[in-house]
C-alpha cells in the first residue's frame, strides 16, 4: 500500500484523573514523553468529493487510518487507529477536522477517545480528549492541536512497503483533563 503520511509528534503527560485523597495519601504521579506519530490510510474514505469553482475544497468522509507511535529513539511503541472526516479549503487555508482514536500504546497506555481541529489561516488548531482502558482505566487524557511541525522526522517505517513520501505533521500535546 503506497500512500501519503502524515507525522504527529505528540508531547504527552498522563496522569490519573483528578479523585478526591485520603489524607496523606501521594498524589498521582505524571510521566512526560514525546512520541511521533506516522499515519497512514487504511482503505479508501465512504466519500470523497471536490467543490468550488476550482475544486479546491475537500470534503472527506469515514477515512480509517492507522498511525505508528515511536519514541524518540525510533522505537516502534504501539499504534492509534480510528475514522476521520475532513473539510478543508485548499486555496485559503480554511476547513476542519473530526474523528476517532483509540491509541494502544506500551509507552502511554490505551486510551479511547475523540478529536476534532479546525483549520484557519493554513494552521490547524484544536482538541480531543480519551479515556483509559484495560490497565490504563482510570486516567483520562486531554489532547491539543498546536498545529503544523514541518520539521518532524518519521524516520524508517514500521512497513517497508510502504511509500512514505508527501509527509505533513501535527504537534499535539496531551495532558490531564
Amino acid at each position: 500500500m503506497k500512500g501519503n503520511r502524515l507525522i504527529i509528534v505528540l508531547s504527552v503527560v498522563a496522569m490519573t484523573a483528578a479523585v478526591a485523597l485520603p489524607a496523606g495519601a501521594a498524589p498521582p504521579t505524571t510521566s512526560q514523553f514525546t512520541l511521533t506519530e506516522c499515519v497512514l490510510a487504511t482503505g479508501p474514505p465512504a466519500v470523497f468529493e471536490r467543490t468550488g469553482n476550482d475544486a479546491q475544497v475537500l470534503h472527506i468522509r469515514g477515512f480509517p487510518y492507522l498511525g505508528f507511535l515511536t519514541d524518540e529513539g525510533g522505537n516502534l511503541t504501539g499504534t492509534n487507529s480510528g475514522l476521520v472526516s475532513i473539510d478543508e479549503n485548499l486555496k485559503n487555508g480554511t476547513g476542519s477536522i473530526r474523528g476517532t482514536l483509540q491509541i494502544r500504546d506500551a509507552v502511554l497506555g490505551d486510551f479511547d477517545g475523540s478529536f476534532s481541529a479546525h483549520y484557519r489561516d493554513f494552521v490547524w488548531q484544536g482538541r480531543g480528549a480519551a479515556t483509559g482502558v484495560g490497565e490504563s482505566a482510570g486516567k483520562l487524557l486531554k489532547m491539543q492541536v498546536t498545529g503544523l511541525d514541518p520539521a518532524a522526522v518519521c524516520g524508517d517505517p514500521p512497513v517497508p512497503e510502504i511509500d512514505w513520501s508527501d509527509a505533513a505533521a501535527w504537534s499535539v500535546t496531551i495532558t490531564e483533563k
